[in-house]
């Protein structure tokens, strides 16, 4: 069987749907031989269990994350590899931009009830240790289509919560800088998420200039001649390629989980450590 991995997923720990465990069932459905949980700032989906079905079922695991951060404006996705989800660099990290997503979202409910739309800080954080989950726009969205505010997830960002809508607000931002520090103080690798998202291309280019060890160049349902430009982008400046279905579960049914991955010769080099 040919090898597989999809380095691009998210669980319930963050804005996903399936949960950790729920995935690897999946991963294992789709024939798929590696697998990495990328979740949106937490590395709560890597436990003992995780593990433990993973060895199971025989899917190797890549330890992952997707950082957050603003680079000019422009909101720029850090796919961080291969580092140890114990590593102190990275939980206290995580537990800042937990803080950080706390404040934020108030701060989109808050805009919401000013125009009109009386989504409570309670129904989004039904208690203190909902706190202490990692929760993003889509979970406001969701609640926005259930209270009938809108009618999909899509119409939500569109109208509402969207990067250039009444009711956003980013936070206080992390810098580029500071999150391929973080991930390389914890021997992990950097990766650009998804660049083709980047608006002007000029940025990724300058994003070049920091110490990342590599582009995502496999992404989604993305054709391949849009993918070779970015293939060939990494091979000029020696880094690695990396790639995934960035796999929601219900969230994004037009993504399935594999339907982009790397082959076993990408999955070492990302995963070893020279």
């Amino acid at each position: 069987m040919m090898f597989r991995a999809d380095l691009h997923t998210h669980t319930t720990c963050s804005d996903g749907t399936l949960t950790p465990i729920e995935l690897l069932d999946l991963a294992k459905e789709r024939g798929l031989s590696g697998i990495s949980v990328t979740d949106h700032d937490t590395v709560d989906a890597y436990t003992p269990a995780f593990f433990g079905r993973a060895l199971k079922l025989g899917i190797t695991v890549l330890p992952g994350v997707e950082f957050s951060t603003m680079y000019k404006d422009h909101p720029i996705h850090i796919l961080g590899y291969s580092f140890d989800p114990k590593s102190k660099h990275i939980t206290d990290f995580c537990a800042r931009h937990l803080a950080r997503r706390l404040n934020r979202n108030l701060s989109i409910l808050a805009k919401l009830r000013e125009h009109g739309i009386p989504i409570e800080d309670e129904q989004l954080y039904p208690t203190d240790a909902s706190r202490c989950v990692v929760k993003g726009r889509v979970h406001i969205a969701n609640l926005l289509v259930k209270g009938g505010f809108v009618g999909s997830l899509n119409d939500a960002f569109k109208q509402l919560i969207g990067d250039s809508q009444p009711c956003f607000d980013p936070g206080v931002p992390f810098t580029v800088a500071e999150t391929v520090e973080v991930i390389h103080a914890s021997h992990g690798k950097a990766f650009i998420a998804h660049p083709h998202l980047v608006k002007k291309r000029k940025v990724v280019k300058e994003l070049l200039g920091y110490a990342f060890n590599g582009i995502e160049c496999y992404y989604c349902k993305m054709p391949l001649d849009q993918e070779e430009p970015w293939i060939k982008l990494a091979d000029q400046h020696g880094l690695l390629v990396s790639g995934g279905s960035d796999f929601h579960g219900a969230n994004r049914l037009h993504t399935q989980l594999g339907c982009s991955w790397v082959n076993k010769e990408t999955f070492e080099r990302i995963k070893r450590h020279d």
